[in-house]
């Protein structure tokens, strides 16, 4: 949550460059006003961007120096190209933009300096430059975001299933196996999947083909697996029964799902 937080608003400045540098592109008519015009609506309109496009900044490198120390991977590669654009974009607002602004904001649009012309471009395309880098850091910061996932950051838990099988205790005719027969086939059962819990001997009951009622003495069974291992489950229940000499085996499948915390 706090890593989706933070991406949402590391891209709330940089989307604001973004549709900035869009704008610019999209509407390039600044060098086609006539001087006094130009000279107007710069003048008007820069006191406001001088401290929004500072605090935009500022918010846009705080909010992205943070995702450094929770992503890793291609996210990682991801926000430390749009942390390198984003203050590529903040030396040429420095180097470039401001010393322009300040001397345009000297002149007077009735009367404008000559060669204007030539700053006015320049201070154009230091913007290019600036919208070049600010489509670059939004762009490459919504790829992180978008790539970044739980397993990129952290390893998965192992998930398991649960299965119980009454293993009986006596034969058909209600003798008692051997232990080493009865070890035999819960070795066969439970080695394939690491361990088992033993319950408690309990009396199960089934009606055979001539519907009389039979009672057996059995003992669950309890073993956890992987969802992908039921065949080998089951391979190994079959086994157990022909060793055992039984017609069939109970086996209940829950539905609980398990974990191992290693």
């Amino acid at each position: 949550m706090l890593l989706t937080a933070l991406f949402g608003l590391a891209l709330l400045p940089a989307a604001f460059f973004f549709g900035i540098a869009v704008y610019l592109w999209m509407a390039p008519c600044y060098d086609k006003v006539p001087g006094r015009a130009f000279a107007e609506w710069f003048q008007a309109i820069d006191p406001y961007m001088r401290v929004g496009a500072k605090w935009a900044q500022l918010a846009q490198l705080a909010t992205t120096l943070p995702l450094l120390a929770l992503t890793a991977g291609w996210p990682f590669v991801l926000v430390c190209g749009s942390l390198i654009l984003s203050v590529a974009m903040l030396v040429l607002a420095v180097r470039g933009n401001v010393p322009l602004n300040r001397r345009m904001l000297t002149w007077n649009p009735a009367d404008l300096p000559a060669g204007w012309e030539r700053v006015r471009d320049r201070w154009l395309r230091v913007h290019d430059w600036r919208g070049v880098a600010a489509t670059g850091a939004f762009a490459l910061l919504l790829a992180a975001a978008l790539v970044n996932t739980p397993s990129s950051t952290a390893e998965p838990t192992a998930t398991h299933v649960e299965a119980t099988v009454y293993l009986p205790l006596a034969d058909n005719a209600g003798r008692s196996f051997p232990a080493a027969t009865w070890d035999q086939a819960l070795a066969g059962l439970v080695t394939p999947f690491g361990g088992a819990t033993l319950g408690e001997p309990q009396e199960g009951c089934w009606v055979d083909d001539g519907g009389r009622l039979v009672r057996e003495r059995v003992r669950p069974v309890v073993i956890s697996f992987r969802p992908d291992e039921l065949d080998r489950l089951r391979g190994a229940v079959r086994q157990l029964r022909r060793e055992l000499a039984q017609e069939a085996v109970y086996v209940r499948l829950g539905e609980t799902r398990v974990e191992l915390v290693r």
